[in-house]
């Protein structure tokens, strides 16, 4: 619930380690919070754009995404 919080606060989507750091509630391990976000975007969920640098990712929830 916090991750959705998150997310929805944010207004020109989070990047992933921004994101993973900013949750206050026991969190997993790295690499497991990086394949749970990349199996929402699987899912269509979430949105993950690459930044101009090509060294960033933001992850922005999709319009149609309710709890």
């Amino acid at each position: 619930m916090e991750l959705y919080f998150r997310l929805s606060e944010a207004k020109n989507g989070r990047g992933v380690e921004e994101l993973y750091d900013s949750l206050c509630s026991p969190k997993p391990k790295q690499q497991a919070f990086a394949r749970f976000i990349k199996l929402l975007a699987d899912k269509g969920l979430i949105e993950i754009t690459i930044g101009s640098d090509k060294r960033t990712k933001n992850i922005n929830l999709k319009t149609n995404s309710t709890v």
